[in-house]
């Protein structure tokens, strides 16, 4: 038999072809199997075509969230918010639209999620940028005492105060220090005074308060 030398090492003829020629059809054969998937879902009715879209997109949405930390969407004020809703806009383009590729509106939904992330992370270490894209919270009861002005300010009536006085376990509003107006529109109840530096409450302190 003949063998060939090859780097100091002998391989009987045809040997070398062979491999290649098998990494040639496993070449193919992926080929292949990616131009079936492609025209089996072409072909496929518009509605599965809308389905698989969906699922893949829900996925891809799951896992941009869960890379991007658990705060990106979590006690949504007015700005996560408007993400929120071009997040499901997007969404809904992608899935519906045969004119948006899936790759496109996964690049979309990517780059806002970054840019909310890193809006987020500024706002956390700049006041002025965190006032700039976030609201402050705003004390509206007082020892007691309803706060007329920054309740018109938010536009916040006194029935939703009451409820928030109720959602507490008080009857009153003498029997709540004070409530809060916070920046996701939720009301936060302190029922007793501050027996330390009251630290939680500087941020919603009113002026003359």
């Amino acid at each position: 038999m003949v063998f060939l030398s090859t780097g100091g090492s002998s391989i009987p003829p045809g040997t070398a072809p062979k491999a290649r020629s098998y990494a040639c059809d496993e070449t193919s054969k992926s080929r292949l199997r990616s131009h079936y998937m492609v025209e089996l879902y072409s072909d496929a009715p518009r509605a599965v075509q809308v389905a698989v879209l969906a699922l893949v997109a829900y996925a891809a949405l799951v896992v941009l969230l869960r890379v991007s930390g658990k705060r990106t969407l979590t006690d949504l004020n007015a700005f996560d918010f408007v993400v929120t809703v071009a997040l499901g806009s997007i969404l809904a383009t992608t899935i519906l639209s045969p004119s948006v590729a899936l790759v496109d509106g996964l690049t979309a939904l990517a780059v806002l999620i970054i840019c909310q992330g890193v809006v987020a992370l500024l706002a956390s270490r700049s006041d002025a940028v965190r006032r700039a894209v976030k609201s402050e919270p705003a004390l509206v009861v007082h020892e007691g005492r309803l706060l007329h002005k920054a309740m018109r300010d938010a536009r916040l009536s006194e029935a939703a105060v009451l409820a928030a006085v109720r959602s507490a376990g008080r009857a009153d509003l003498t029997d709540v220090h004070a409530i809060v107006l916070e920046t996701n529109g939720a009301l936060s109840v302190v029922p007793d005074a501050p027996t330390a530096d009251g630290r939680a409450m500087e941020a919603a302190r009113n002026p003359g308060v």
